[in-house]
C-alpha cells in the first residue's frame, strides 16, 4: 500500500509540474522581459533563508564576482526567483544538517553564470545530459 501511495504522490507532482510548465509557457508568450539584477536577487534569497532557517538547516554562502556589479539578465523576475528557490530547496534536501550551500554568480561572456553547490552525492555523469 505504501508503494501505491508513493507512486500516487509522485504522479501528482508530475501532473502539477506539467500543468505549471504549460501555464508558464503560455504566460511567457504574453509577458515582456525586464532587466533582473541577479546579485540583488540572490542576496535577497540568502537573507530570507538565513533569517528564517533553523539551526540545523544548511547555511547559504554567496560569492559574487565584481561585488555583483553588472550581473543583470533579461527575464521575468518572479519566475527566475522561483527557479532559484526550487534549486536552493533541492540543494538543502541533499545537504547534511549544519552543512553549507554555495551560491555564486559571475560573468561568462555575454551571459551570467549562476552556480549552486551543495554537499550532496551529485548527479552521475551519464545523467547530466538531457
Amino acid at each position: 500500500m505504501a508503494i501505491i501511495l508513493d507512486d500516487v504522490e509522485r504522479l501528482d507532482r508530475l501532473i502539477t509540474d506539467i500543468s505549471d510548465a504549460s501555464r508558464l509557457d503560455a504566460e511567457l508568450g504574453r509577458l515582456e522581459l525586464a532587466p533582473i539584477d541577479i546579485a540583488a536577487m540572490l542576496e535577497a534569497l540568502v537573507e530570507i533563508h538565513e533569517s528564517t532557517r533553523e539551526s540545523a538547516t544548511p547555511r547559504l554562502v554567496i560569492e559574487l564576482a565584481d561585488h555583483g556589479r553588472g550581473l543583470v539578465v533579461p527575464g521575468i523576475e518572479t519566475r527566475l526567483s522561483q527557479v532559484f528557490r526550487n534549486v536552493i530547496a533541492n540543494a538543502i534536501s541533499f545537504t547534511r544538517p549544519h552543512g553549507e550551500i554555495r551560491l555564486a554568480a559571475r560573468h561568462d561572456g555575454r551571459a551570467v553564470l549562476v552556480t549552486v553547490e551543495d554537499e550532496g552525492p551529485g548527479i552521475p555523469e551519464d545523467k547530466l545530459t538531457a
